[in-house]
């Protein structure tokens, strides 16, 4: 049995504007209780803001009143599409080593955000994993 990724979307993604600091991106992320926000720029998506990435950049010395571009990735997100399967979810975020996938459907609207807790919160979804052939994850850790 396949699970689409799609499976595994709860809401509509969040976003904050690039030009927020630090501190806006922490209260986003409590007041929705979540753990990334996507980051615009005039309308686009450029890039991913973690709850990791904000421990990390205090961790360092950023400051609250700091851009949050200090700390996100900006750039191409990693994605996958909301018909292909949460095992390449899965397998997305053990080669890269992240925790937050962005699902897009084909026309390259973005969907929302598939976290490791997701993956993790569905028991439909481990017993999917689970019954992956080892040699699928052939090459990954």
């Amino acid at each position: 049995m396949t699970i689409r990724s799609s499976f595994l979307i709860k809401r509509q993604p969040i976003s904050i504007g690039s030009d927020a600091t630090i501190s806006d991106a922490i209260r986003v992320m409590a007041e929705n209780n979540i753990g990334s926000l996507l980051v615009s720029e005039t309308g686009k998506v450029v890039g991913i803001v973690t709850e990791r990435d904000v421990i990390k950049g205090l961790s360092k010395g950023r400051k609250l009143n700091e851009s949050i571009k200090t700390i996100a990735t900006i750039g191409p997100l990693i994605y996958v599409y909301d018909d292909e399967g949460i095992d390449k979810v899965a397998k997305l975020m053990k080669d890269h080593f992240i925790r937050h996938v962005v699902v897009k459907n084909r026309s390259g609207e973005i969907m929302g955000v598939i976290s490791i807790r997701d993956l993790l919160g569905e028991e439909k979804v481990l017993e999917a994993l689970s019954a992956i052939p080892e040699q699928s994850w052939a090459g990954s850790d």
